[in-house]
């Protein structure tokens, strides 16, 4: 028997967070489903995570703790996961969000009446934001490009929680090749590709990590060197050879 959802939560160095959003996803999971499966994909994390995960999983037999392949992997890990288990649903949200648990029960309840996937949104009306300036205008620009060049609609790609129904992940996961945090938009231009229906939810978002200017800056210049050849990797695939849409 498949499990009605399957939720992922990816993590690397998140001793701070970790256990305060495993409890909470655990929870909302509970509100939400009978069988379910909560599964943390640690990414050889180097602090106490991994220690606070053993524990965690011996404390509670719907959590299952298991091995990323190495640092800066999410969207690889995120798969894999995915894969290992029959659910109906499957879901993610990032380690360091624990706040965004409380969206599980609502998305869930959308994809059960008939959308086949579900995102947060930051910049959707009704969202609310906390986040600094430098950050919210890279990701504007970003968001603004997918759209200009691929014309799918969706005001946050990279948001950290989605949700799949089984028939639609069964169609995107074949396509989807992207390792790190580029999947994240993959994933939705492949369903957009596809027809597959996307509702954007709006959600209240707070950057806990609590970057310097100094770091935030580093942060825009490594996400700059990931983004820009995997969009155009996804400008090949989905523009102009169009294999990325076919199985």
């Amino acid at each position: 028997m498949p499990y009605e959802c399957i939720f992922v939560i990816p993590a690397r160095n998140e001793e701070k967070s970790i256990e305060e959003t495993v409890g909470r996803v655990c929870t909302a999971m509970e509100q939400a489903f009978g069988s379910f499966m909560v599964v943390v994909v640690d990414a050889s994390s180097t602090d106490s995570t991994p220690r606070i995960l053993k524990r965690l999983a011996k404390e509670n037999s719907r959590l299952d703790v298991i091995s990323g392949t190495q640092p800066h992997q999410k969207g690889y890990d995120i798969h894999c996961a995915f894969m290992k288990y029959d659910s109906s649903i499957y879901g993610f949200l990032d380690s360091d969000t624990p706040e965004m648990s409380q969206y599980i029960l609502p998305a869930s309840n959308l994809i059960k009446s008939g959308y086949d996937v579900v995102i947060g949104s930051r910049y959707k009306g009704g969202a609310k934001l906390d986040r600094p300036k430098s950050r919210v205008v890279v990701s504007g620009l970003y968001n603004k490009t997918i759209n200009a060049i691929f014309g799918d609609g969706i005001s946050d790609h990279q948001c950290g929680f989605k949700l799949f129904s089984k028939r639609a992940w069964s169609a995107i996961s074949p396509l989807a090749h992207e390792k790190k945090w580029p999947w994240d938009t993959e994933v939705l231009l492949i369903a957009k590709g596809m027809g597959i229906k996307v509702y954007e939810m709006p959600i209240s978002w707070r950057d806990s990590r609590g970057r310097t200017p100094i770091e935030n800056i580093l942060r825009v210049a490594s996400d700059a060197s990931i983004f820009i050849p995997a969009t155009l990797r996804m400008i090949y695939r989905f523009k102009i050879s169009r294999h990325g849409l076919r199985k």
